[in-house]
């Protein structure tokens, strides 16, 4: 397996209200590609270590902008199905009123913070197998972050080099670059500093739903110092 830098470039802001790692990133290509579960959290071909991947969250170049992305949020018909619901009795059938016009069914606008750089560059970074990663990006992911769905954080090219250094747990210009349980950062060599925060986070796929544990966690979406820029320098 190779130390790889994998350089993205975007054709729209990215939505990332917490890190973005590769490595699931790579399991929805694996599942995908396989439509294996298993296949897709626990065989990626990345380096493994305790548990843990050799695979980095991602960092935006700077300088960046900040945009508004807003979506009007309100409930489908298969939220209505009645499968989810039960009587509102021991006895009968009869199911309690649901007022969908007002309260918390009511649809309502949810907003989210996104982040255009101004080269449109992003960077991952990871231990393993270049070929079949460059393969399973190149062929199922067209786009990263919260509702890439909808036209964010859409890719317009992916490219895969070698680099000398693994920089994908930590490395000394960039800090840490991904969520890690505390002892097995300290396994790996690093040591807890005041600059490296920590919470409790999870540090493997599906990064939804498995169970958090006190993680040291990447400081920064970027890949140096976020410069504030004005919306003309853009443009």
């Amino acid at each position: 397996m190779d130390n790889l830098k994998i350089t993205l470039k975007f054709l729209t802001p990215v939505i990332a209200s917490e890190p973005i790692h590769i490595d699931a990133v790579l399991a929805y290509a694996k599942f995908k590609h396989t439509n294996d579960l298993d296949a897709a959290h626990n065989r990626l071909p990345i380096k493994k270590t305790n548990g843990v991947y050799h695979a980095s969250a991602l960092r935006l170049q700077s300088p960046a902008r900040i945009v508004k992305a807003d979506f009007n949020g309100s409930l489908r018909p298969q939220d209505m199905n009645t499968r989810l619901f039960a009587p509102n009795a021991l006895r009968g059938s009869k199911y309690l009123y649901i007022d969908t016009a007002r309260g918390e069914h009511k649809a309502e606008l949810n907003s989210y913070i996104a982040y255009e750089s101004l080269h449109s560059t992003g960077y991952f970074f990871v231990v393993g197998d270049k070929d079949e990663i460059e393969t399973l990006l190149n062929t199922y992911v067209f786009g990263i972050g919260k509702k890439s769905h909808a036209g964010f954080g859409q890719i317009e090219s992916i490219s895969i080099e070698i680099i000398d250094e693994d920089k994908s747990i930590y490395c000394d210009e960039l800090g840490v670059m991904r969520n890690t349980p505390m002892h097995v950062f300290k396994e790996l060599g690093y040591k807890k500093t005041s600059i490296v925060d920590s919470e409790l986070a999870t540090y493997f796929p599906p990064y939804y739903k498995t169970e958090p544990v006190e993680c040291v966690v990447p400081s920064s979406l970027f890949y140096d110092k976020l410069f504030e820029v004005a919306v003309d320098d853009f443009f």
